[in-house]
C-alpha cells in the first residue's frame, strides 16, 4: 500500500480497517476501511467477528486475503449445477460460507477465487465455488440450490497470475459476484471431494465500482 502525501487530519493508512462493536448491529459490529485518500469509508453491514470474512477493497483493481480453514465436521451434500437452479450431489463435503463485505456507497462487482494456504503443511484442495447475494446462510437444499452466481468448480483467468492455480476454483466473467452498496454476499466454499478438507486462502478482486 502506498503512503499519503498532504495527508488530511485525522488520515488512516490505505487498506487500514477500523472495526466497531455495536453501531445499532444487534449483534457484532460494523467495520470502515481506509481508501487510498487516507480517510475512512462509510461503516457497513452488520458482521460477527471471528465468522469468516472478506471486507472488499474500495479500489478498482484492489485484492483482499484471508485464510481459512474448510472443517472436516462441517458437511453437506457438494453443490453442483449451474446458478440461479443449482443440484445436490450424493457426495457429502467439506464445505464453509464466507461473508464477502462491501464498506462502500457503490455496487461492487468482484472476483473471488481460492489458492492455497501459506499455512505449514496446507496442500492442494480441489473446490468448488458458488455465490448468494444474501447474507444469510441457506439452511435448505432448495435455499442452497438458489445461488447466485457459479456452481464453478474450475476457474479460468490470464490477467491475475495469482489466480487459478492447479484445481482451485473461482468466480470470473458471468460468474462473478455482485454486492449492493454497504450489502453483503456469501461465497460458498467446498471441497471437491468427500476426504478433502483443511486450510485455503480466500481472494477477491474488486473489479467495478457502480
Amino acid at each position: 500500500m502506498g503512503a499519503c502525501k498532504n495527508e488530511p487530519v485525522n488520515a488512516c493508512s490505505p487498506g487500514t480497517i477500523d472495526y466497531q462493536a455495536g453501531l445499532s448491529c444487534s449483534e457484532g459490529g460494523r467495520a470502515r476501511v481506509c481508501s487510498a485518500s487516507c480517510t475512512f469509508g462509510s461503516f457497513g453491514e452488520c458482521y460477527v467477528p471471528g465468522e469468516p470474512t472478506l471486507i472488499l477493497s474500495e479500489t478498482q483493481g484492489g485484492k483482499v486475503s484471508n485464510e481459512f480453514t474448510l472443517p472436516a465436521t462441517e458437511t453437506a451434500p457438494r453443490l453442483s449445477g449451474s446458478c440461479p437452479s443449482g443440484s445436490t450431489s450424493n457426495s457429502n463435503v467439506s464445505y464453509q460460507y464466507v461473508t464477502l463485505v462491501n464498506p462502500t456507497s457503490s455496487t461492487i462487482v468482484a472476483s473471488v477465487w481460492t489458492g492455497q494456504s501459506s499455512h505449514t503443511g496446507a496442500g492442494y484442495i480441489d473446490t468448488v465455488l458458488a455465490a448468494y447475494n444474501t447474507a444469510t446462510k441457506p439452511t435448505t437444499d432448495a435455499a442452497r440450490q438458489a445461488c447466485s452466481a457459479g456452481v464453478n468448480d474450475t476457474c479460468s483467468d490470464t490477467s491475475d497470475p495469482t489466480a487459478c492455480d492447479s484445481s482451485w476454483a473461482g468466480l470470473f466473467g458471468s460468474s462473478r459476484v455482485t454486492i449492493g452498496p454497504n450489502a453483503k454476499a456469501l461465497v460458498y466454499v467446498a471441497a471437491y471431494y468427500g476426504d478433502k478438507y483443511g486450510d485455503y486462502k480466500l481472494t477477491a478482486r474488486t473489479d467495478n465500482l457502480q
